[in-house]
């Protein structure tokens, strides 16, 4: 009885349409502008993986040199394989070779076989086949944008939080002006350019939000910074000084608090990375979400998303 109810619910939760609310795709005509094989299963998040099982850097440019015959990388590849393969991230891997190429494993005996399968089942057409076919997906938002190509209509997207908030050099001042052509000289002028980038955000149909993973490189433990204090670092920064990496945090802090005031006055949603972060030799606690605390006080009514909600 319970098997069959599993089943039921199982089936019926497939014709559910689906909100795909985190990926990272690059679009389709970059995607089928590469080779594909046994290790295109394996290039993303089970690098990761790989690395925790011993792979060193000569291995993972070994197991991605398509130049090199596939016999080869598979025999180099298949011994670190069999410690990874009941991780999430491979599992993930070996259920789409299954469900998406009928091979129910990856060994010796087929890795050929899923290559060459692979390759002819990346054909143009491939994320309406994998996406709104087979998985039921109505809609995707991307974190962020790769490329110039367009995407599918149904794609939406977060658009780069740190592009307003990771400007501790000349050189990133400079580069932020010269896109929204906008002259930055003092605090005043790089609020207005803040104002003017929120506006185009809010403004395109295809943003769904602004995303910050900043918990990859720093603690997301905000704090309330003065105008005199920002403005201080600004002029250092404008005048080519190297600030330190305490005072790049207080800067950022700065910013993060003028973006989401901005963010919720027009009602944009802003996701923060909370949780365990992609890759190796990462900071876990940089990421814990209860950090926001300060930041979510001063604004009760934002809309804010914590990506990942803090696992583990």
């Amino acid at each position: 009885m319970k098997k069959f109810l599993e089943k039921e619910i199982f089936e019926e939760l497939c014709e559910i349409p689906t909100i795909d609310a985190h990926e990272h795709l690059p679009t389709e005509r970059e995607h089928l502008g590469k080779p594909h094989d046994f290790y295109s299963l394996f290039e993303h998040y089970c690098a990761g993986d790989l690395i925790a099982a011993g792979a060193g850097n000569d291995d993972m440019h070994f197991f991605a040199d398509r130049s090199r015959p596939l016999q080869e990388r598979w025999k180099r590849f298949s011994p670190l394989f069999s410690r990874i393969r009941t991780g999430s991230y491979a599992r993930a891997a070996l259920i789409s070779a299954k469900d998406l190429l009928g091979i129910s494993d990856l060994d010796d005996s087929t890795y050929e076989e899923l290559s060459l399968k692979l390759q002819d089942f990346n054909s143009p057409g491939i994320y309406d086949k994998v996406l709104k076919e087979r998985c039921n997906i109505s809609a995707c938002i991307e974190c962020w944008r790769f490329g110039e190509s367009p995407y599918p209509d149904y794609f939406f997207h977060l658009a780069h939080g740190p592009e307003l908030i990771d400007l501790a050099s000349k050189d990133a001042l400079e580069k932020l002006s010269a896109k929204y052509d906008l002259h930055i000289h003092k605090l005043e002028d790089l609020l207005a350019c803040m104002d003017k980038v929120v506006g185009i955000w809010r403004a395109a149909p295809e943003i769904a939000g602004v995303k910050s993973a900043h918990a990859y490189s720093r603690s997301i433990d905000f704090k309330m910074v003065s105008s005199n204090d920002a403005e201080r670092l600004l002029g250092r920064i404008l005048r080519g000084e190297n600030i330190s990496g305490a005072e790049n945090v207080q800067f950022q802090d700065f910013l993060v608090f003028e973006l989401l005031a901005r963010l919720h006055a027009v009602r944009l949603p802003m996701a923060f990375h909370t949780g365990l972060q992609a890759g190796n030799f990462n900071k876990i606690s940089n990421a814990n979400p209860l950090l926001l605390q300060p930041l979510i006080r001063n604004f009760p009514d934002a809309r804010i998303d914590l990506f990942h909600g803090g696992m583990p």
